[in-house]
């Protein structure tokens, strides 16, 4: 197991990662706090923890992710929820300073693997569509 799923795994057991996560990212942005006005936030909540599963998986190259990266590509591009870049580097720190809170483990070493892997994805995803 990776140390990112670690990470992962151990920010998970804390609970409440996704609230701390949403919470964070919802105040951070009237922007983004628009935008999931009318979300319904358990759907949500497990589409994001299946994602960062995704997320890890692609950025270690593990073909079986490229899919469902494709698929938020997709839908986080143009003609869906066009998602800005600067709201992907919200979503990174939000995800960062939430990691902090809820992973006992995490440190600056950790910080670095997760801000590498999660830019794989973002990279991928905030590329033109095609």
């Amino acid at each position: 197991m990776s140390d990112l799923s670690q990470s992962y795994g151990r920010s998970l057991l804390h609970g409440g990662f996704f609230d701390a996560f949403y919470d964070r990212f919802i105040a951070a942005s009237p922007v983004v706090a628009e935008r999931f006005q009318n979300t319904n936030m358990d759907r949500q909540k497990q589409m994001m923890r299946l994602s960062l599963s995704m997320l890890v998986m692609f950025a270690e190259g593990k073909p079986i992710a490229r899919p469902s990266v494709d698929a938020l590509k997709k839908s986080h591009g143009p003609g869906r929820y066009e998602i800005s870049r600067d709201l992907y580097d919200l979503w990174l720190e939000c995800l960062i300073d939430t990691l902090r809170e809820c992973d006992p483990g995490f440190n600056e070493e950790l910080e670095g693997r997760w801000r590498e892997a999660m830019a794989k994805g973002i990279n991928h995803m905030s590329t033109a569509a095609g």
